[in-house]
């Protein structure tokens, strides 16, 4: 048993939560996969109730009429390492899956805000946000919304085809500037995207502002079935990371491959604290 595995084992058995461990060797979340055709992914909100049934039609209804101006094939999605309902790689899929329904049992509110940080520092967690919140829109029910707050890494926008002129971050510098300034259109149906914007020394100043408290909760208010997913720097190393905690609801974990220790994790985990652990991700292993 490796020393990953070993501290996989041991969070696993403190934490008493559900960890999500991919043990793929698939290379998608090293940013190398190929994909194609696979049914059509269907709500796993089901009910027999009426009055369910009917909010389920009024928020899919209005989810189908967001707009659309451009839409990824499924080759566009297979060269940019985006899981899709044409993915021929159904167990990534259902990887992804798995964690999206692990966090939806593990929150008590309708929606929630879910930051994804790596364990160490030099390793970009940009992919693995992307397709965990892919896999929250694939349900017709769902619409999910990127942040970056990552102010080193800006990958995500050039994977959507992007090119911010502003971001969350002068968002939160300016009064003068309304969420519909910095909230773009993805490739990818139900899927919207707010960039990092430009890289500020005191970006975590910004963070902790009561304007960024503000932002969250319209976000969340505002669309009921949105999931917001916040992408981040590694935790080890970064302030904005932190201080992002007080912002989110709960926390995955990303582990790479051959580049940190049990004691980085046990770290780790304890700088999220129990209440928002939610999970782990082992890539590459």
């Amino acid at each position: 048993m490796s020393m990953i595995e070993s501290a996989y084992l041991k969070a696993l058995k403190k934490s008493k939560i559900d960890i999500e461990q991919d043990n793929s060797s698939d290379p998608l979340l090293r940013g190398h996969n190929s994909m194609k055709g696979m049914p059509d992914i269907e709500s796993e909100e089901t009910s027999s109730s009426p009055v369910t049934q009917q909010k389920q039609s009024t928020s899919e209804h209005v989810i189908s009429k967001m707009s659309q101006q451009k839409k990824y094939t499924d080759k566009e999605l297979q060269k940019h390492h985006i899981i899709s309902a044409n993915s021929p790689d159904l167990s990534l899929v259902n990887q992804f899956r798995n964690l999206r329904t692990n966090l939806l049992s593990s929150q008590k509110s309708s929606n929630f805000v879910t930051l994804i940080t790596s364990v160490v520092d030099g390793f970009d967690t940009g992919l693995i946000a992307t397709n965990i919140a892919a896999s929250f829109a694939l349900d017709s029910n769902k619409t999910s919304l990127l942040i970056n707050a990552d102010t080193l890494h800006d990958d995500i926008s050039t994977v959507f085809g992007v090119q911010p002129d502003i971001g969350i971050i002068d968002y939160l510098e300016s009064s003068e500037l309304s969420v519909n300034n910095i909230l773009y259109e993805t490739p990818v149906p139900r899927m919207r995207y707010i960039p990092c914007g430009k890289r500020r020394d005191n970006a975590s100043e910004y963070f902790t502002s009561q304007r960024m408290k503000q932002l969250i909760n319209k976000l969340l208010s505002r669309y009921p079935e949105r999931y917001p997913i916040i992408n981040s720097s590694s935790i080890s190393s970064s302030a904005d990371t932190r201080i992002l905690l007080d912002s989110c609801d709960c926390v995955v974990l990303i582990v790479p491959y051959g580049k940190c220790t049990e004691n980085d994790i046990d770290q780790a985990m304890k700088t999220v604290g129990s209440d928002k652990f939610a999970g782990i991700v082992l890539d590459g292993f």
